[in-house]
């Protein structure tokens, strides 16, 4: 189990699915292995990839073209290799590699069987003695979801990930702005927000009927929740197991308030609450980048004391593009792509695809402190809770 305080888990919501480009979806592992079950069939991608998450061991890379995601991670000898894309004509492929995961990859390779429908056949393999695995299933599904499909996959992976992967970076909501900004005053998280979670599946959109006075609210109609203390834990998981009792104040009522995302990769800070109205701004990448379009809830943890909001109050959404998380390169200009590649007859003459990069030119916003990659998503806390 990992030390929260100290080291944050990734998480990943995976109806996102870029960040920045990846030229290769062949994950890197430790050592040589022997897999066992060689016949097996193993999911091969056969186009380009997007990186959703690369941090340390853990890389979240879909496959748009194929309806595809990839989570890998890796350290020492253990290594894992999960795989799932949904075909054109509904079939649902799902494989799974493992190496060196000892007594745990039972479990695992008992959740992946789970997640295969009825109507598949039975996953082939076993574990070896040593934690080995190579297992794959296949079933059709008209109903299935590509983003359900990535949602589940991360869920599943979440746990052989995070059994070896610590990250040296705090979840804070300090460090989530910094990821964008080198000014604080530009911006940064109001005082009463207690966490942000980019990480919500979409059953966040509805409330069961056996939830209260939440019944049947979807997440459209209101998107302002008042949350008792045992509902912050199915919104802000990391955050409640953090701060414990230090996440409630007598006489101040907490909400999340919720927000969409439908461009990926957007961060999402709440940067201002004032009577009855809450300010949320989106966070886009300064620059060239790879951008899809999939919907999902994000939500924020509030504490209100002075009575500022309630559930009818308005949000007001607004933009910021980002000056450090930046592409290298932007596109040049039409009027400088015309002036290279159109001859006096008005005849283009593009590039070849070897030297597609002279369309692109140096990002001027982008300075030293640029770098290409945030973790736009996942759950982020109030530094002090974790005191």
């Amino acid at each position: 189990m990992l030390n929260l305080k100290q080291n944050s888990y990734i998480a990943g919501v995976l109806a996102l699915c870029a960040l920045s480009a990846c030229s290769s979806d062949n994950p890197s592992t430790a050592g040589s292995t022997t897999i066992p079950n060689a016949e097996a069939k193993r999911i091969e991608y056969h186009s380009d990839s997007v990186s959703v998450v690369s941090l340390n061991s853990v890389q979240i890379n879909a496959f748009p073209a194929e309806k595809g995601i990839m989570v890998t991670c890796a350290e020492d000898q253990k290594a894992y290799d999960a795989k799932v894309r949904l075909n054109s004509d509904n079939t649902v492929e799902k494989s799974l590699v493992l190496s060196k995961f000892g007594n745990a990859c039972d479990s695992i390779f008992s959740l992946f069987k789970s997640s295969c429908s009825s109507e598949s056949e039975q996953p082939v393999g076993a574990c070896d003695e040593d934690g080995n695995l190579q297992t794959y299933c296949s079933y059709p599904d008209n109903q299935a979801d590509y983003i359900e499909l990535m949602n589940e996959l991360w869920r599943q992976s979440n746990n052989p990930c995070n059994h070896f992967e610590y990250i040296d970076m705090l979840r804070t909501l300090d460090r989530y702005t910094e990821q964008f900004t080198d000014d604080p005053t530009e911006l940064s998280f109001d005082s009463h927000v207690l966490a942000y979670n980019g990480t919500l599946s979409f059953e966040a959109r509805i409330v069961s009927e056996e939830e209260g006075n939440n019944a049947n609210r979807t997440f459209k109609d209101s998107r302002i929740w008042e949350l008792s203390a045992s509902e912050i834990p199915q919104y802000f998981p990391m955050t409640a197991s953090i701060a414990g009792e230090n996440i409630y104040k007598g006489n101040c009522k907490t909400y999340a308030v919720f927000e969409d995302d439908a461009n990926q990769p957007t961060g999402h800070v709440l940067t201002r609450i004032a009577k009855d109205t809450v300010e949320v701004t989106g966070v886009y990448k300064g620059g060239f980048q790879v951008v899809t379009n999939a919907y999902f809830p994000i939500a924020f943890l509030v504490q209100d004391c002075e009575g500022l909001i309630d559930e009818k109050s308005t949000i007001v959404i607004k933009g910021h593009k980002a000056k450090t998380w930046c592409s290298a390169l932007i596109s040049k200009s039409d009027d400088e792509l015309q002036e290279e590649f159109m001859d006096e007859n008005g005849e283009w003459h593009w590039p070849s695809p070897e030297d597609w990069q002279s369309t692109y030119k140096p990002n001027p916003d982008c300075g030293e402190e640029g770098h290409e990659s945030a973790v736009a998503y996942g759950e982020w806390y109030r530094a002090d809770l974790a005191n």
